[in-house]
């Protein structure tokens, strides 16, 4: 039988194929992926813009609303510091006016226990009908000397004790005391009106990280800034929650 030669250099090249082309592997981005990928940041992008909206709205109202209460409590602020220097102004007035009053009461009360001392009833009719303010001949009268102590100054003399002079000066000490209150409530009334306008600067930061957090393209970078923003949104509510309200 005739034998007819194998021709082998078709297994040879396909060999030769077989071991320079390296084995394909499947892609791991498969279109299935791909898409669910797609549809999460499509999610993440139109749910930090609901936020980011959510936030500005929220703390356009907060800034608003501090700027607004930092002007009225300035307003409180000037009007009691005006109110406090017209009642020291009253009280040296009126502390001016005791003063005077207390001269007159000295040289009155002076005249009249001369007048007592001589026995002349018709001068004393006088200087307690015509002369003597109301409240002196109150005093007079609740006056006792202690003769038992005659070294004392208060009791040796009308004028010098501390009911006559707590009288005289009631009127400006009542105003001065009443410009100290008035004074005291412009300072709180001041330290509120800082305390808004912090509070209207965390806000202005809380718009500024809403604002902001659109420009980027990183899920990550715009979910943390818009977290930023609402918790400095948070801190900022309880910061004016304590704060009085005018």
């Amino acid at each position: 039988m005739e034998q007819y030669p194998v021709d082998d250099s078709d297994s040879i090249q396909s060999s030769a194929s077989d071991q320079s082309d390296p084995p394909s592997h499947p892609r791991s981005d498969t279109p299935e992926r791909s898409s669910e990928r797609r549809n999460w940041i499509q999610w993440a992008f139109r749910h930090t813009e609901i936020a980011a909206a959510i936030l500005l709205s929220i703390a356009t109202v907060a800034t608003a609303w501090c700027a607004y209460q930092s002007s009225r409590w300035n307003g409180v602020q000037a009007t009691s510091f005006a109110e406090a220097a017209t009642d020291r102004s009253e009280s040296n007035r009126e502390f001016n006016l005791a003063m005077q009053l207390q001269s007159i009461d000295i040289e009155l009360v002076t005249l009249w226990f001369e007048a007592e001392r001589a026995g002349d009833d018709e001068r004393l009719d006088f200087y307690e009908t015509s002369l003597m303010r109301p409240e002196l001949l109150q005093h007079l009268d609740e006056w006792v000397p202690d003769i038992s102590e005659p070294d004392e100054a208060e009791s040796a003399h009308p004028l010098v004790s501390d009911a006559y002079m707590d009288r005289l000066v009631e009127d400006s000490q009542r105003l001065q005391e009443e410009a100290t209150a008035k004074f005291q409530q412009a300072k709180e009334a001041n330290q509120t009106s800082d305390d808004y306008v912090l509070a209207t600067v965390v806000f202005a930061s809380v718009l500024f990280f809403a604002g902001i957090a659109s420009k980027f393209r990183s899920e990550r970078i715009r979910a943390g800034l818009i977290v930023l923003g609402f918790l400095m949104l948070i801190a900022g509510a309880v910061w004016i929650g304590n704060l009085p309200v005018q």
